[in-house]
């Protein structure tokens, strides 16, 4: 399993069955029973095709504690350089499963804060 997981390491950024069967010398069925298990703990996704996988939002814990992990704080300047290069609204959204957690930086809000609000779908969103 780390040895697939492994695979998505370099400039490949999404995978086929197939294709990581033929790279790491094992059968498909290995391959796919492995990202099954890898995917239902969010390390790999399926690409938007549905046919590739690609890494998931799992392996950004794998360097710490996830309680300290904060996506907000990780990728706060990133947001705030494109807002200030295009001087709309940024917000930066985690789709996992059929939820979503979204935050961004709105120019209309004068404050850096985090409150949350509410989104269409009953989805939590907050601002930057």
């Amino acid at each position: 399993m780390l040895a697939v997981l492994s695979a998505f390491c370099g400039a490949d950024r999404s995978l086929g069955v197939t294709e990581l069967a033929q790279r790491l010398g094992m059968n498909k069925n290995m391959v796919h029973r492995a990202l099954t298990t890898l995917a239902a703990d969010g390390y790999v996704v399926r690409d938007p095709g549905g046919a590739r996988y690609q890494l998931g939002y799992r392996v950004l814990v794998l360097r710490g504690d996830a309680d300290e992990f904060d996506i907000r704080a990780l990728c706060r300047p990133a947001l705030e350089e494109l807002h200030g290069l295009t001087g709309e609204s940024v917000f930066l959204s985690i789709i996992v499963g059929r939820s979503s957690s979204e935050s961004g930086i709105n120019p209309k809000s004068r404050s850096a804060d985090c409150r949350p609000e509410s989104s269409p779908g009953g989805k939590s969103s907050s601002n930057l």
